[in-house]
């Protein structure tokens, strides 16, 4: 399946995009949400979504691009909305889960326990991969709740500061669990969370414009996925889990699944076919996930072809 046409003008590089999203209608969102009910939210996002799907042209050739290959046929325009509108509710529920302690979005967690026994054989901590598959903040809660590990994600916001202060307003505690992609010394901190026993989460479906992909069957044709999140687990000796937090009905289903580790001590070609392993592993992981649960899949732009989003993310 060839690339889209209407793709063809995104940007290469995400990074660069310019910021997205509006801090006021963030901050609106978040005193509505301490009034109004979930399911009334919800309700009120249909003429929002609608909108979208008629005047965002790039995103919805994306849309019908990915679904295309999730779902083996050409998708109907419902399903287009409805790929839209689970974005959205991703986004309302993205407010919920930052400003309350406890949001009472039902849940269901599949391989806890593995996890919680990956914790329990060691003091130091873990790396969780996610993907713009679901939500990451959904997930972040959960690991909390299964793993009872501080959480730190690894997050490149440079491109959309003012989104993110906002967020950050609702939850200044979280906030302070972040650590910065791609600034000096964020190996350090990665390495001193691991070491500390926290949890590390990467998105580990993009890469920063300087990082290395690998071209990796995905749905039916390769696409680019970073080496470097992984390599990274293998450098710091850290188990590493494949993890998405999809929103399935009324609340989420959060999976954890433990990927093969790096040889400790093994040769540099040995570290190497294990890191390679790792990838295709998440990659496959990740597939599985994304067939089971389409409308979560969160990145709006050429998957295969371009290295960048046309706007519309995860985060």
């Amino acid at each position: 399946m060839g690339s889209d046409p209407g793709l063809k003008s995104a940007y290469r590089d995400w990074t660069q995009a310019p910021e997205r999203g509006n801090p006021r209608s963030l901050a609106l969102a978040a005193q509505l949400v301490r009034w109004l009910p979930r399911s009334w939210m919800t309700v009120l996002l249909y003429p929002v979504v609608a909108y979208y799907v008629v005047f965002s042209p790039r995103p919805r050739a994306a849309s019908r691009q990915f679904l295309a290959r999730a779902l083996g046929r050409l998708p109907r325009g419902r399903e287009i909305f409805a790929h839209y509108l689970t974005f959205a509710r991703m986004l309302l529920d993205r407010i919920y889960w930052l400003s309350r302690d406890d949001p009472a979005i039902p849940v269901q967690i599949f391989g806890a326990a593995k996890i919680e026994a990956m914790l329990a054989s060691s003091s130091r901590g873990l790396i969780i991969l996610g993907a713009h598959l679901g939500s990451f903040e959904a997930l972040r809660g959960a690991s909390k709740r299964v793993c009872g590990r501080r959480i730190r994600p690894l997050m490149y916001v440079e491109n959309a500061r003012k989104v993110q202060a906002a967020l950050d307003a609702l939850n200044p505690t979280l906030a302070r669990d972040v650590i910065f992609a791609g600034r000096p010394g964020t190996m350090l901190e990665i390495r001193a969370a691991i070491e500390q026993g926290d949890i590390v989460g990467i998105l580990a479906d993009r890469s920063l414009s300087d990082e290395r992909a690998v071209q990796v069957l995905f749905l039916g044709e390769p696409a680019p996925f970073p080496l470097g999140p992984h390599r990274l687990a293998a450098v710091l000796a850290a188990p590493a889990v494949f993890a998405c937090a999809v929103l399935d009905g009324r609340g989420y289903a959060i999976h954890f699944e433990p990927l093969s580790q790096s040889v400790p001590g093994g040769t540099r070609a040995e570290v190497d076919r294990s890191t390679d392993a790792q990838l295709r592993e998440f990659v496959g992981g990740l597939e599985r996930h994304a067939r089971a649960y389409p409308f979560n899949w969160f990145n709006f732009y050429d998957f295969w072809h371009l290295g960048a989003p046309s706007g519309g993310s995860g985060r």
